[in-house]
Parts: C-alpha cells; structure tokens; sequence
C-alpha cells in the first residue's frame, strides 16, 4: 500500500520526482500510516493533499536560499549537496512546521564549509589517510615550507603517535564495545555512514544491543508516524524505533567529510556517538589532536598526521543581525613549540590574503568611518513586534539634512569634513560618506533596510516573493488536476 501511495503522489503531482523528492515520499506514507491503513489510498492523498502542495513552495525556497550562499545549482555535484541538505533539514520543516529561513540559517555553516573545501582541493577523490590529514591542515599545513629534517621529524611523530595512541584503553573499550573487538577498526565509508545515521546520534549502545540491532552496517531513516513524531526505522531487523526526546545534554561530533570537508552533527550524549565525542574530547585535551581526527583514529586506525602548525580560517559573510549584516574574519593558529618563527610569520601572512571579509580599516577617508560611528549613534531601534524566526528589526534614522547640519556645527569653518555645499547636495555627499563607511566597517553595501516585525508582515513578504518566482518562471507549478477531490 505504501508504494501504491507513492506511484499515486507521483502520478497526481508531475512536479514531484521519485529521485529528488525521496524525503516527501518516505514522510508521507509513516505520518498518515493509520489513515493509510484504515482508509485507503485515494482518501489518504486527500488529506494530505495540503501538506503535498506546500511541499514544492518550501523545496524551492530553501534551494533558491542556498544558491544565493554560493551553490551553483545547475553543477551536479553542488545539486547533490544541496539536496542532501533539503533531506536533512526539509524533515524539520515537515515534520515540525520550522521555519524554511531559519532552516538555510542553521545550513549556512555546512554550505560555506563544503565552498571552502572545493577551493582548497584540487581533487574530488581521496583515500581516508589523505581525509584524515586534509582538513586539519589544508590551510596551512600543505603549505608550509618545511626542512627535509622537519619533515621526517614530523612523519616519525604521526607515526609514533598514532601506533601508540592505539593502546589507550579508552580506545580499546570503545573497539570492543561498539566495534566488537578492542583491536577492529572500519573502513572511511562506513564510519561516515556510522556518524550519519540518526540512529547512531540519538541511541545509545544498549538499546541497540536489546533490540539486536548492529551498530556498524545499519540503515537508519527518519520516519514519523501518528503519535510517533521521533519515529525512525531501522534495518537489519526492518522495524521503527520511537526515538523520543533523549534525556540529558545535546552534543556535536566533528567529523571529516568527503572531499576534506569538516561535518558538524548534533548528537545525545548517552548516545554511540556521544561516547565517542567524549572520547575525543579527552583524547584532544591531553594530545596534539583535534577531535576531527580523534574520532577517525578511533574508527578507522591508520596513521593521522599531526598539526603541526594548524590554523582555521573562519570567514563571515553578511551575517544577519536583524535586517542588517556584516563580514568577519577570524585566524586561529595552533602552531608546534618546534616550528620556527619565521615559518609561522610566512603562513600567517598567507592566510591573511586568503581571509575573505571586504571589511577593513583601510578607508579611502578616515571621514567616512568617523561619519559611519555620528550617524550611528543617532540610529533609534525598530525592533520586531512579533519575536518569531524571520522577523527582523531595523534602524530609524533621523533625517539627513538635520544630521549634516549637526556634523556640521561640531567642526569649524573651513575644516575640510564639512560639507558646505547647498542642502541637497550637501545631504546627497554626506549620505553618500556614511554608505562608503558602512561598507568598509560592516564590508556589505548600505541599503534602506524594510523591516519585518509581525507575523503578517512575513506571511506578505512570503506570499510576495512566491508570486515573483512565479512570475520568473522559477517557481514549481503544483498540478491542480486534484483540486475538486481535496476539497
């Protein structure tokens, strides 16, 4: 019945696609499993039928959002990424009614991770030794000009390091526990599909030995069902798993993903998983290791490379702060007692080019960062009425003309800040001066922001930019074929 369901949705909705829209098609049939069961198909995609058709809206909302991060939606590879993305969290958007904004906000880390590694990598391939030594060093560590001595100094460390690290008995436990023996390790593949699996991320070790469920080799999949919101199902044995709200902390795990890129999951501390971040966290606390490549140690053995002189470059660009943004760079550098200064003054100076915020004290006048801080400070709040995701408060200004005369009358004649020239276009320079200031402090161009303080606001403003799409032609058309049997 449930495949009949889903060759039903696809026949009465020609917008949907069996590949694309696995999310849809797997959430649907475990939500309304008791209406499928008792009343049959066609009564089932009546119900539903609400739900189906604002489906494509938030599907092409969410990917509309996340090529204007920076996905080249017509790639194939930057497509694929974006729709594992829509799976993970287009499920919260159904199952939850989350807000399809916030959504991209919470993936907009993951985004600008998965950019950054595709400009750090020259290959789309490599084995899981290279993942594990890529991330923690892609910045620096392939860069750095070391000696032949440093060189084979720091392959005898690595190598010292991971053999003995091995031995750990915290480690062994975890083996032998989850792995089924203190010595076994498992492949890259495997231990990814491990980190990702929710199951993995919410139950612990003991409810998967109850249930007989293995740890390595299980398929896990978000499933809801009535009276079941937490539901998932779980293969091998096939079965669902009410995965209600786990007691206790929420926790992330740091793992390397494909193509280098680092991978950031939410998970239950009394989970697998969560044992094995508490393992890492420990094992980065007293070793020169990051948890990323703790956990691949711990998984899949081998050798990691230790960072040696490790740095992170953490780019923000037009971070939202009500209807306003700015850009923000940030180095870290975790650098051996044993590289020498001159090395580390070498790749600083590197990263710094690479450092990708267009903020910066470099102003082509010193005026117009002193104009930005006047007008600033005479900026009054309009913040939202309504304190829900997508509202966004915004800045009443006074007006121009009276803030030129006020600039004006702190300087003396002829001091060359001022502007003196007739009123508009006197107003028209200074706001031009304050525009130039703002983006060289906040490095995002000044724009007369419109606020969005309630809920009907949003829902106009949604509404709008749906018609736009639709007038553009890029918004999906919902077959109305079914109208008269969903009302």
């Amino acid at each position: 019945m449930i495949e009949q369901l889903k060759r039903k949705l696809l026949e009465q909705y020609p917008v949907l696609d069996a590949e694309e829209d696995g999310l849809l098609l797997d959430w649907l049939p475990g939500k309304y499993e008791s209406t499928l069961r008792r009343q049959g198909v066609d009564e089932t995609l009546k119900i539903a039928a609400r739900e189906v058709e604002k489906y494509p809206n938030l599907k092409a909302i969410f990917l509309r959002e996340l090529r204007e991060l920076g996905l080249d939606l017509e790639d194939t590879m930057d497509r694929s990424f974006a729709l594992k993305l829509w799976d993970y969290h287009g499920y919260s958007i159904l199952a939850h009614d989350h807000d399809v904004y916030h959504a991209v906000r919470e993936a907009e880390q993951r985004v600008d991770d998965y950019l950054d590694g595709q400009n750090s990598t020259s290959s789309s391939v490599a084995d899981a030794d290279t993942l594990a030594s890529r991330f923690s060093q892609q910045d620096l560590q392939v860069t750095v000009r070391f000696t032949e001595k440093q060189r084979e100094f720091l392959i005898a460390l690595s190598e010292f390091f991971s053999k003995v690290t091995q031995l750990d008995y915290r480690i062994l436990k975890f083996r032998r526990d989850v792995l089924g023996g203190s010595e076994n390790t498992i492949s890259y593949d495997d231990a990814t599909n491990l980190v990702h699996s929710p199951a993995a991320q919410r139950l612990s070790l003991d409810f998967f030995t109850k249930m007989g469920i293995p740890v390595v080799g299980h398929t896990a999949k978000r499933m809801p069902v009535e009276g079941a919101p937490h539901s998932l199902y779980v293969e091998p044995p096939p079965r669902f798993v009410d995965a209600i709200e786990i007691p206790g902390r929420s926790m992330s795990l740091r793992w390397i993903g494909p193509n280098g890129v680092l991978e950031e999951h939410s998970i239950a501390d009394s989970s697998v998983l969560g044992e094995l971040q508490k393992l890492c966290q420990r094992l980065a606390k007293q070793h020169p290791i990051t948890e990323e490549l703790a956990a691949y140690l711990v998984l899949c053995g081998g050798t990691v490379q230790l960072p040696s002189l490790y740095s992170r470059i953490n780019d923000v660009h037009n971070a939202k702060v009500g209807a306003y943004g700015y850009d923000h760079s940030t180095i870290t550098l975790t650098v051996a007692s044993w590289v020498s200064p001159k090395q580390v003054r070498q790749e600083y100076a590197k990263l710094r080019a690479q450092a990708s915020a267009k903020n910066t004290y470099r102003s082509k006048s010193d005026r117009n960062i002193a104009l930005f801080r006047f007008v600033m400070e005479r900026a009054k709040p309009y913040p939202p009425k309504d304190l829900v995701p997508g509202t966004r408060g915004t800045f009443k200004f006074p007006r121009w003309k009276a803030m030129v005369k006020e600039w004006n009358k702190s300087l003396p004649d002829g001091h060359r800040w001022r502007f003196d020239q007739s009123d508009t276009t006197a107003e028209k320079m200074f706001r031009n001066a304050f525009a130039d200031g703002y983006e060289v402090v906040t490095g995002q161009k000044y724009y007369r922001a419109k606020p969005l303080t309630t809920k009907d606001e949003l829902r106009e403003e949604a509404k709008a930019m749906y018609e736009r799409l639709a007038n553009s032609g890029e918004a999906p058309k919902i077959n109305r074929a079914s109208e008269q049997t969903s009302s």
